[in-house]
């Protein structure tokens, strides 16, 4: 009788659900038999992946978590043609071209060059200096350089405090100077590297795409939220998935793992696999590398994850008379405000709230501001009600309001950034059969984690296969 080989992955968010779709399509390839089981803790597949919609006030769609994501790479168009909803996804209208950053007054930014001349957002000679990053000497890649240390030798003082930093607040809630040049923004990076300089890898890069007949990465999302893929994907039936169980120990076990699982109400069980795929948020990750992986773990925690809060205000439109036209605004530190940026929902996916009312999601927390999670609801509101009207006039209050806080929230890539990783990695070279997908390693987006999670799920399902192959 042939041995079905078998693998446990522990985590229901798109990393998860990627690497059991990877590893099912990996053995249907092979015309050979797998046995995948993918554990959640929790009542719902998604992680921080929840769309959460109400009837209420003509209906409205709440993110509390990522709000789209940028198709710069083809890993979840084709994860939602697996799962069957390719059809639903929608692209974000055209408005989300203009963006905007709040520096002494709201200030449009945009890849134009004249945009950003325009905006005020740089004096003259802040922009003159920024116009000589061509000919500013390129250096040699320093995993120990800062992006901010980074950002100030290609581009300036005025541009790295007012145009990047609150950029990479946007991508990570951090701060410029812990975040790593390398790991955080590794394509500009590249470019010095490359072309010697950002204006010049930028161009290249244009040219390279409209040479292959590449367009524009879009921004995309799902009709009915993000969360629509998980739920989609774990939906299929190619693979198990255990809610409401969760991991609690992983033991090694000769050639297999023992996961030790355990439910709400009390019930305790153990799963034997031949290989485990841990696909949990870094934490979690950190603490179920300790039995089996322990230098890995102890490399993983030190990851720092801050917290944020996110806070969805649904107003009605006639209070947000001549609002401006855009995807949302990012804060430049020390404007004297604590919300770190604020989302347009309803002008970059139309259908999320009813056509007379505007939605919009505010992030506060993060690496600068650790105790905005530990204000009450109220005041989360009050502070950016409070924001919001220094650059937008609001003649009410809100209708509605959602908080979600996230206590471990975005990983922050930060200076040595790539020794972490190469030290989890030794640390998982030493333990064969588990791996990790993500866990924030490779940064925070939506199809980071979803490329991770794939790359996994196919490399540990041809191992499992090729293990089976030689009993």
């Amino acid at each position: 009788m042939s041995y079905t080989p078998r693998i446990g992955i522990v985590g229901g968010g798109i990393a998860g659900l990627a690497a059991a779709w990877s590893a099912a399509e990996t053995a249907r390839e092979r015309a050979q038999n797998l046995d995948i089981v993918l554990f959640e803790a929790g009542p719902t597949l998604g992680g921080k992946a929840q769309s959460l919609k109400f009837a209420e006030h003509g209906g409205y769609l709440v993110e509390t978590g990522p709000n789209g994501f940028v198709d710069r790479d083809p890993i979840v168009r084709r994860l939602a043609a697996l799962a069957g909803i390719e059809d639903q996804l929608v692209e974000a209208q055209a408005a989300d071209k203009r963006r905007y950053i709040y520096s002494s007054g709201l200030r449009e930014v945009g890849p134009h060059p004249l945009t950003l001349a325009r905006s005020g957002l740089l004096s003259v000679r802040g922009l003159l200096r920024l116009i000589t990053e061509p000919w500013q000497r390129a250096m040699p890649a320093d995993p120990k350089e800062s992006l901010h240390d980074f950002a100030v030798r290609r581009l300036g003082h005025e541009a790295a405090e007012r145009l990047v930093a609150p950029m990479a607040t946007g991508v990570y809630a951090g701060d410029t100077r812990g975040l790593s040049a390398t790991a955080a923004f590794p394509s500009l990076s590249r470019f010095e590297q490359e072309h010697g300089s950002l204006l010049r890898g930028l161009r290249a890069q244009s040219r390279t795409d409209r040479s292959q007949g590449k367009s524009p990465p879009l921004l995309l999302s799902f009709r009915n939220g993000m969360q629509s893929l998980p739920n989609a994907l774990g939906a299929t039936g190619r693979f198990s998935v255990r809610m409401h169980c969760a991991i609690d120990e992983i033991r090694p076990d000769r050639h297999c793992y023992q996961a030790c699982w355990s439910t709400p109400e009390g019930d305790q069980g153990t799963d034997t696999v031949d290989r485990i795929i841990i696909a949990s948020e870094a934490p979690v990750t950190t603490r179920l590398l300790a039995t089996c992986a322990p230098q890995a773990s102890d490399a993983l925690k030190h990851l720092s994850c801050p917290g944020v809060a996110s806070l969805s205000l649904l107003f009605r439109r006639s209070d947000l008379a001549g609002f401006p036209k855009g995807f949302g605004v990012l804060m430049r530190h020390g404007q004297g405000q604590r919300v770190l940026g604020c989302l347009f929902e309803t002008q970059a996916f139309a259908h999320r709230s009813a056509k007379d009312t505007v939605l919009l999601r505010f992030l506060l927390g993060g690496s600068l501001d650790k105790e905005a999670l530990d204000l009450d609801d109220d005041e989360l509101e009050r502070v950016a009600f409070a924001d919001l009207g220094r650059w937008a006039q609001v003649a009410g209050p809100p209708t509605v309001r959602h908080i979600s806080r996230w206590r471990q929230g975005i990983p922050q890539l930060e200076v040595g950034h790539e020794d972490l990783v190469h030290r989890v990695n030794a640390g998982l070279a030493r333990t064969p059969g588990l791996s990790i997908a993500n866990s924030g390693l490779f940064g925070p987006a939506f199809i980071d984690a979803a490329r991770a999670g794939w790359d996994v799920g196919a490399k540990e399902a041809v191992l499992a296969l090729q293990a089976s192959n030689s009993r």
